[in-house]
Parts: C-alpha cells; structure tokens; sequence
C-alpha cells in the first residue's frame, strides 16, 4: 500500500517561514482566510529545503517541498517564471561586509491560474544541474472529492487503472482525473502499464493501492526513478487531499496529507 510520507511533510510543514500576506495571512490550518491567489509546492525524488527562495511581492520566500505532501499556500510571483535562487556565502578570504552572490538554481514556466500546484525535481547536486519543474491549474470544479488526478512525469507513455472507470491513457507530460474510490478495506486500488513495444502491447510496471477515504481527492505523480539496484522503473507517488465543505467556491487551501 501507498503510505503518505507523514514524516517528510511535517518536517516540511515545521520548518516553513510563513511569507507574508499582508491583510490576506492566515495559518494553513485555516482554509476560510486562506490567500486568494497562491501556489502550493511538492518534490519528487529529493526534498528542496528553505535554502531555496523566490521572490514575490519584493520579499524573499523560501520554498520547502517534499515528495508526498504539498507545501502550504504561498504567493503567486507577478512574473510568468518562478525564478529559484539561493544564496552563496562569500569566501572566506572575502574583504569585510561582502555580501553573498545570488545563484539562480532553476525556473518554472507559471501557468494561468489563480491556484496552482508547482511540481519540482530536484538534481541530485544542485551546485551542478538544475531544478526542473512545472506547474498546474488547481480547481476542486474539475477534480473533486473521490477521483484522482493522474500526472504523467515519466519519460514513458502510460497506461493508468482503477476500478471498472477509472482508465486514462497519458501522453508524456500529460494528466487527466479519473474515478477513485475504496473498493475494500478502505482501500483503491491502482494499475499502471507502460507503452510496449508493438502499438497495442502494454507491460505492468506497478500494481499498488492506497488509502482511499470518500471526502478527499488524490493526487498521483508517476515518474522514473532509480531503485536500490541501479536500475530505472516506473513507480507513482501519491497525495491525499480532504475536500472542505465549500469546496464549490473553490477558494480553500486545504491541509495536505
């Protein structure tokens, strides 16, 4: 079964600064005065941690983002590109009151939208490669309680199942929402298949479950990564999301899980 990785979001969520929003602030564990345009943040593979910023409303916010869970609301940049940086240390040789240089570390292409979900994957040494990332609308109108939004970030077209309903065919790069529901022990369970070698051939590359309860939606991120053994495979990640009671105005953050 797919467990949500518990213990990395509340290392994340505790180690966040809150930006400021000025008459629009509100902790993520209020979802009513929650900010009106904002972007959530979440990892796949390596954690980025606070030393990672960007800049919107001419202040720094740091960004905390783990595979599993997304980050609270944060605001959304003026810009069509969320521009990542970090700051190096001057040398130690460095004359009195040097100041640090600013490195940029990546850049995200921003998507309209007034609540958006930001992908990142980070390199494994970010002195070296780049943070690669994309961005989504977000909107409980089109993926509500008791479906899963399915994101293709494998370098392979897919095959996704679950239940009788639930099958989406994704291009790389795409996502579509499907049915998801506990169809046994509170659970659902879920296929997903990678393109074969002939047009009509499809090979099993993971059969999982997870957790399904009947008032959240999912979010599932499938992706290649490198196992224990050196070798690459195509596995999913998955977030669960509860849906607030006024989740038709469409103007909540809600906690992630």
């Amino acid at each position: 079964m797919k467990i949500p990785a518990l213990i990395a979001c509340a290392a994340v969520l505790l180690g966040m600064v809150a930006p400021a929003f000025s008459q629009d602030a509100a902790p993520a564990s209020s979802p009513e005065a929650s900010p009106k345009r904002y972007l959530r943040f979440t990892a796949l593979g390596k954690s980025v941690s606070g030393d990672v910023f960007y800049e919107a409303g001419g202040q720094k916010v740091p960004v905390f983002a783990s595979a599993g869970c997304f980050s609270q609301p944060l605001p959304l940049p003026k810009d069509k590109a969320l521009h990542l940086f970090r700051e190096i240390p001057p040398p130690p040789n460095a004359p009195a009151g040097a100041k640090p240089q600013r490195q940029e570390v990546g850049a995200v292409e921003i998507t309209e939208g007034t609540k958006l979900l930001v992908v990142l994957v980070p390199p494994q040494d970010i002195t070296k490669e780049k943070i690669q990332g994309r961005s989504y609308k977000d909107s409980y109108q089109s993926h509500g309680g008791r479906t899963a939004r399915v994101f293709n970030v494998s370098p392979k077209e897919i095959l996704f199942r679950s239940g009788q309903k639930g099958t989406l065919q994704l291009e790389v790069g795409g996502n579509g929402v499907v049915p998801f529901e506990a169809v046994a022990y509170g659970s659902a369970a879920y296929q997903i298949a990678i393109r074969g070698t002939t047009a009509d051939a499809w090979k099993l590359a993971e059969n999982a479950e997870a957790a399904a309860p009947s008032n959240y939606r999912f979010f599932i991120f499938v992706a290649e990564v490198i196992d224990t053994d050196g070798k690459k495979i195509i596995t999913s990640a998955v977030i669960s999301d509860p849906v607030p009671e006024n989740s038709n105005e469409d103007t909540s953050f809600v906690n992630a899980h």
